[in-house]
């Protein structure tokens, strides 16, 4: 017997059995407790049945990433993904695998009446009504009801001249690649337009608003997304003017935009941390029609990278840079990048923002989580037109206290507080603090 002709034939004997046992998903069970709908799911994650791994680090691997971007998705209470292995008939099959999806669905409705103090938009009270998961389709509907009570000059509020906000926003449907998202708003406004925290125009308006967006996704964490704004107020009138320069901003009889952007997002959700890394870019395309001058097409960009680098039991560190630049008029809310300076404070053609931050969780109380979030921020500006400090700058830093509720993680309850570090003589308004209230993380 030739040694040389014998082995490679031993070889394959031995690797044939090996090399067939593969594991193939032949089926997907879900067990839900609640309204989803297993269709609703599969079209946002995928049907995984027929797939086959070589290996069982292999398989493994894929039910751990099916279980984060069922996690990542921020609509249920608890989901969690195991694989169920059936023993083949016979030696060299391919062994059958059920994937077992188990789902415990979060409240249908949230009706959460508020009422908050915000240093930039004053009193404001009203009623969120938010379906995270409508009929268990993982659309989302929010109505949202608004009254506020404006501050003035001296942050004393306008009780009995109030503004009056309704937005309804849809999302989640799917028409063929695209998730779709719209929503609709009515507003009466009282608007008191400032530069650089100094006021120089007041004006009232009735605004009817809407918007539409479509996101497709290219590959596995990128995505493109266009979305298409429009507004107009049949009703407005300036109310008192001391800065003519101001009646570029306002009152707008009709407004519209169109803007493109494209998403990578690589950031998976760690209980109520985050972990990973994200980068956008969007340009934006709008014509502008104010009612005491010329009307004007604007073009600007925007782009941003988010850094979520680790996330431990009770830390979870952050980094964020936005970087925005707009033709025409400057942008008189460039502060609204950054926490501290109030929102009219600085105005930008150009500005580059950054955040550090540091998510804690301090203490879960039934079935919430309390997490404190302390954030030092910073800003340079630049304005084209600008008569004196065409380069400016904000620096600013606070905490905000943040509570999550198991039942809807998408709406996180947020109060912040943070301070103004700038000279006194840099105050335009005066004001060296900024309160803020709202339903998500700031960043």
């Amino acid at each position: 017997m030739h040694l040389h002709r014998t082995l490679p034939f031993l070889l394959i004997a031995l690797a044939a059995p090996l090399a067939a046992e593969r594991w193939v998903i032949a089926a997907e069970r879900y067990e839900i407790e609640g309204r989803s709908r297993p269709e609703a799911i599969q079209a946002r994650i995928g049907n995984p049945v027929g797939q086959v791994f070589e290996t069982r680090e292999d398989l493994d691997a894929f039910v751990a990433d099916r279980e984060r971007r069922l996690t990542n998705l921020r609509v249920f209470k608890k989901s969690a993904v195991r694989a169920e292995e059936s023993v083949s008939q016979e030696e060299n099959e391919d062994i059958p695998i059920t994937l077992v999806v188990t789902i415990e669905d979060s409240s249908s409705l949230a009706l959460i009446p508020y009422a908050f103090y915000n240093s930039n938009e004053g009193f404001m009270a009203g009623v969120l009504a938010n379906a995270p998961n409508l009929a268990g389709t993982l659309q989302r509907l929010t109505v949202t009801g608004l009254y506020s009570a404006p501050p003035n000059e001296d942050d004393t509020l306008r009780w009995t001249d109030p503004n009056y906000v309704l937005v309804v926003a849809w999302g989640g449907p799917r028409f063929g690649p695209a998730t779709v998202g719209s929503s609709f708003s009515l507003s009466r406004m009282r608007v008191r337009v400032r530069e650089r925290g100094i006021e120089g125009l007041r004006y009232e308006a009735t605004t009817v608003s809407g918007s539409v967006s479509a996101k497709i996704d290219i590959a596995d964490s990128l995505a493109y997304t266009a979305t298409a704004r429009a507004s107009y107020a049949p009703r407005h009138e300036i109310l008192w003017v001391e800065n003519q320069d101001l009646l570029v901003q306002g009152p707008l009889i009709t407004s519209w935009s169109i803007e493109n952007s494209i998403q990578f997002d690589r950031v998976d959700w760690v209980g109520n941390f985050r972990k990973g890394f994200l980068a956008s870019l969007s340009a934006t395309a709008s014509r502008i029609d104010p009612a005491e001058a010329a009307p004007r097409v604007e073009i600007s960009g925007k782009g941003e990278l988010a850094v979520f680098p680790v996330a431990t039991r009770r830390l979870n560190p952050s980094a964020r840079l936005v970087a925005f630049g707009k033709t025409g008029e400057p942008n008189l809310q460039a502060a609204s990048a950054v926490r501290g300076v109030r929102n009219a404070e600085l105005m930008a053609n150009l500005s580059v923002a950054a955040n550090l931050s540091l998510q804690i969780f301090v203490a879960r109380v039934r079935s919430a989580e309390i997490h404190l979030i302390p954030a030092i921020d910073g800003i340079w500006a630049y304005a084209q037109e600008a008569p004196d400090y065409r380069h400016d700058w904000g620096i600013g830093a606070g905490a905000d206290l943040v509570v999550v509720f198991d039942a809807m993680r998408s709406l996180p309850v947020k109060l912040g507080f943070a301070m103004d570090l700038r000279p006194y003589d840099r105050l335009g308004e005066g004001k060296r603090y900024e309160i803020d209230f709202g339903f998500r993380f700031t960043y």
